[in-house]
């Protein structure tokens, strides 16, 4: 699976700022993303509103990819049905924020 950091490799929050207009941008912090999570959590802490495209685009490539699991695999559409990161997932994590924080800008 790629994963693609445009915000960091292309610099968008800086384009953005250079043409004299605001952007909001969001960090989920280590301490979200080790803990379960609901799906509504998880869709907020990356400021999604569609429920639909966050299941499709994010939730189902995640968790068949192996980097997030169900807490509660029996009862997939369970109300309080939460998600955590696998080893694999962890690994990723770990992976991206050391790229994130040593990345250079000319």
């Amino acid at each position: 699976m790629k994963t693609y950091n445009k915000l960091v490799r292309d610099r968008i929050p800086e384009l953005i700022a250079n043409c004299g207009r605001t952007c909001v941008t969001r960090i989920v912090t280590d301490k979200s993303v080790r803990q379960d999570m609901l799906r509504v959590e998880i869709q907020r802490a990356m400021s999604l509103k569609s429920k639909d495209h966050f299941r499709k685009a994010y939730l189902e490539p995640a968790l068949s990819s192996g980097l997030i699991e169900m807490t509660k695999p029996w009862s997939p559409n369970s109300p309080v049905q939460k998600y955590r990161l696998t080893q694999q997932g962890e690994a990723l994590r770990k992976y991206l924020s050391f790229v994130s924080n040593n990345i250079n800008y000319r």
